[in-house]
């Protein structure tokens, strides 16, 4: 219901500025831009491009936003092709800020799908175990120490995939969290070390 109801607020509130605030309209023009910007470069793997935008823009107002965004577009728009987006903002950034801004923009990613995947999903696994969810967390928690933070570190797997079946099995938030951060690091490692997307 409450999806439902943002829905249905989202798409009146849309209508309205479209219909009776003209120069709010430039901002879904601006939105367009950025959407098919990330789409078409994600998809052809351009990583110059990407550098090339990032680099002019100002450091926390600009840059980090758009880089979430970008993250988030790959993530769940299209989340099996190639991991770019570190080596264009090392690149525009150089490896310090680089490296800072690409692990946000994954643990924001992660955050989000965990929020997500318990919103959607989180009442799947209580509902089959009826009871015995305690008992399968003890059990769950060991192996998902090893498997989840690996998982986090492939770059091949989407951050969003990862998070939302933690969510999805009952992994703790703040266990997702202990499991994220050496995940990340290792993912963030291996972009910025791997010649392949450089």
């Amino acid at each position: 219901m409450i999806l439902l109801i943002l829905l249905a607020v989202a798409v009146v509130v849309t209508l309205l500025v479209y219909k009776y605030f003209y120069y709010l309209d430039a901002y879904y023009y601006t939105g367009g831009f950025y959407w098919l910007f990330n789409v078409n470069n994600l998809q052809t793997a351009n990583v110059a491009i990407f550098t090339e935008f990032f680099s002019p823009m100002s450091i926390t107002s600009e840059a980090l936003p758009q880089i979430i965004l970008s993250n988030l577009i790959q993530n769940y728009y299209l989340p099996f092709t190639k991991p770019i987006l570190v080596a264009a903002v090392t690149g525009a950034f150089g490896p310090g800020l680089g490296s800072l801004f690409s692990f946000l923009g994954f643990f924001v990613v992660g955050l989000l799908s965990y929020g997500l995947g318990s919103f959607f999903f989180g009442d799947i696994l209580p509902y089959i175990k009826q009871g015995g969810l305690e008992h399968y967390r003890k059990i769950i928690i060991r192996p998902a120490a090893i498997i989840f933070p690996l998982l986090f570190a492939l770059p091949l797997i989407p951050v969003s995939v990862v998070a939302i079946g933690g969510a999805a099995l009952k992994i703790s938030f703040r266990e997702t969290i202990l499991f994220m951060l050496p995940g990340l690091t290792l993912r963030l490692f291996w972009l910025m070390t791997s010649q392949p997307f450089q």
